[in-house]
């Protein structure tokens, strides 16, 4: 069985690294290498295959990492996007237009919002996923293997899983003094 190209999507300058699909507005999103996070209309289910490149497919472009886009987070019914980058911020975007695309509400780095202990050796953020019981809440892992979960209205951290590798173990255990 071939598998046939339903449609060919061109504005990325290096490696795709994360895409999520938004049903209700017939929207993609993905992230990229390039640290850009571009948005995309999809055809309707019954186009043609083979179908020409179609440049008005592309949107628009959410700008504001510096470096690498590596995961990406639709939340409370496709209104907020949330991605993270290698640069260590996460950042959330208001996208409730029909078009998809729109503007930066909320940024922050490794230790949340409510933090200035930033450093040049901040980890970067190398993945993240909804808190799917609460979706006021993302959990976000980094390069440094800790993963934190933070609240997405605030950008305050909530919580610090933070691996033991004292005896060889990955064991995972929380920082008892984030509240």
């Amino acid at each position: 069985m071939e598998v046939e190209p339903q449609l060919t999507l061109r504005g990325h300058t290096s490696a795709i690294t994360s895409l999520v699909h938004s049903p209700s507005k017939r929207l993609l999103y993905s992230a990229s290498l390039d640290s850009s996070i571009r948005v995309w209309s999809l055809p309707a289910a019954g186009h043609t295959t083979y179908a020409p490149y179609d440049a008005s497919r592309a949107i628009g472009e959410l700008v504001g990492h510096t470096d690498a886009v590596w995961g990406l987070a639709l939340l409370r019914d496709e209104n907020l996007l949330v991605s993270c980058g290698a640069e260590g911020s996460v950042k959330v975007w208001e996208v409730g237009s029909s078009s998809g695309v729109g503007s930066l509400k909320l940024s922050w780095g490794f230790n949340g919002l409510d933090s200035e202990e930033e450093t040049s050796e901040t980890p970067g953020a190398t993945c993240l996923e909804p808190i799917k019981s609460d979706l006021k809440k993302v959990a976000v892992g980094y390069s440094n293997s800790v993963t934190k979960i933070f609240d997405v209205d605030t950008g305050k951290q909530l919580l610090t899983l933070q691996p033991d590798l004292s005896e060889g173990k990955h064991t995972f255990y929380q920082r008892s003094d984030i509240a």
